[in-house]
């Protein structure tokens, strides 16, 4: 129970450093001829905007009123406007950015300038796009061999109008008190977990970042924290005199 106490006067002292930001490490997909891919930030099952493959190039077809990419330039300018420009790790995207395209972005296509295709490497996508009538700000990496562009991952930032870096996931913090091996799935979630571990599981409390801990209904390894507000907690399970805690994102 001490490494309890600690670990919550941790959470209550990181509290206001915890980024809100919801990274999802997909299965790599690589863009072969006609392939498409849904992104849905969120995981609430209605993608914001879909990536596909046509022609050689890259391309997303949206709604400018609510979604948009960065690009190398502007309509005004004449150039860049509709060419999606890969961005390095770091690389801040927010409302500064060049979101200049009108309905059609693409990655790679055969208009662009010298130089202005994607590196070879990982690079990152900038993004900004609404949930209901909230704007927020993302990133989607990908890694480019011999012109060849592959999904790595991508994330946003759930603070509306919030900046979001490109590479930047939720605050790393270290798994406490963990003598059992266990996994918990779906992470991120909407309600249901599971709870994988060669031990019976004997009790669960789910604890928040402020340090409010509940106890937990066990149902076949399972435990719902549908009815708990979107954020970040963390899963503490034991058996016997083992205990383990983990954090997870609800979403």
């Amino acid at each position: 129970m001490k490494k309890i106490t600690f670990l919550l006067i941790a959470l209550a002292t990181l509290n206001s450093a915890i980024s809100q930001i919801i990274h999802r490490d997909i299965a790599d997909f690589t863009f072969t001829t006609n392939a498409n891919i849904d992104i849905d930030f969120n995981n609430d099952g209605t993608p914001e905007f879909n990536i596909e493959e046509g022609w050689g190039s890259i391309s997303v077809f949206f709604d400018a009123n609510n979604i948009n990419f960065i690009g190398y330039g502007s309509f005004d300018s004449g150039y860049g406007w509709d060419i999606i420009k890969p961005l390095t790790n770091g690389y801040t995207i927010d409302n500064t950015g060049s979101f200049e395209a009108f309905g059609d972005a693409y990655i790679n296509p055969g208009w662009k300038n010298p130089g202005d295709e994607f590196p070879e490497g990982n690079s990152y996508i900038g993004t900004t796009f609404k949930l209901g009538a909230n704007t927020h700000y993302g990133w989607l990496r990908v890694n480019s061999a011999s012109g060849t562009i592959t999904l790595l991952d991508y994330a946003y930032n759930t603070t509306p109008d919030a900046a979001i870096n490109a590479g930047e996931q939720a605050l790393a913090i270290q798994d406490y008190a963990n003598n059992i091996k266990v996994s918990y799935f779906p992470n991120p979630t909407t309600g249901i977990i599971s709870i994988k571990s060669e031990l019976i599981i004997e009790e669960a409390h789910l604890i928040d970042v402020l340090g409010k801990t509940t106890l937990l209904n066990i149902f076949n390894n399972k435990v719902d924290i549908s009815t708990f507000s979107n954020g970040i907690y963390f899963l503490h399970v034991r058996s016997n005199k083992n205990t383990a805690i983990k954090k997870i994102i609800k979403l």
